[in-house]
């Protein structure tokens, strides 16, 4: 009798694990997908948001380009875009525009003018002039990522508004690579040419 019983035992014990062992393919393919849905967003997230747009930002209408780094948006609201700084095309001091400076202003206008974008803001939101501070982004675009990519403009993060600058340092990094734009000036330089002085 005890050896039926043990052998009862036993047989119970086996179909056990082989429930819980027909169960582990199942649990694998439930890790692998969620892995599947997780892992993109910490990749985006690791890697500084490249893919990514932002999670929360004010929806806008650009409705008129200013200069390479600066816009108005629906409202009469105007926006310094954070984290470049593009040559200047309409600085009262200077004899005319700096290399470069309109084609920023035009890239910036074929890339937002007329177009619904989202503000991100930053730690500071209005700067001295007024304007506000933010980071403009085109779906997943991060307008200052393409002007700078295209050696349009510099990247230039000024604290405490420093949210994308590892990821603009790069942008300008490979575009000073590739020399382009900018970067294939003899002396590229971020310093305005200023008017000479009247005697």
């Amino acid at each position: 009798m005890r050896a039926i019983a043990s052998l009862r035992r036993s047989a119970r014990l086996g179909h056990q694990l082989s429930r819980r062992h027909a169960a582990w393919p199942l649990v694998v393919l439930a890790y692998i997908a969620i892995v599947a849905l997780v892992a993109p967003n910490a990749r985006r997230r690791l890697a500084g948001g490249w893919l990514s747009s932002p999670r929360s930002g004010t929806p806008a209408s650009v409705v008129a380009v200013i200069d390479g780094d600066t816009v108005e948006v629906a409202g009469g609201v105007t926006v310094r875009l954070l984290g470049l700084d593009a040559p200047e095309t309409k600085n009262p001091n200077m004899d005319g525009p700096q290399p470069f400076g309109p084609e920023a202003s035009a890239r910036l206008t074929q890339l937002l003018a007329g177009r619904e974008v989202l503000l991100e803001r930053d730690v500071v939101g209005l700067d001295h002039y007024g304007r506000s501070l933010r980071h403009v982004w085109l779906g997943d675009t991060l307008a200052a990522e393409v002007l700078i990519a295209e050696g349009l403009a510099y990247a230039q993060s000024i604290p405490p508004n420093t949210l994308h600058a590892d990821r603009l340092e790069r942008a300008e990094a490979a575009a000073r690579q590739a020399k382009v734009g900018l970067w294939g000036l003899p002396r590229p330089t971020p310093l305005p040419l200023f008017a000479s002085p009247s005697p």
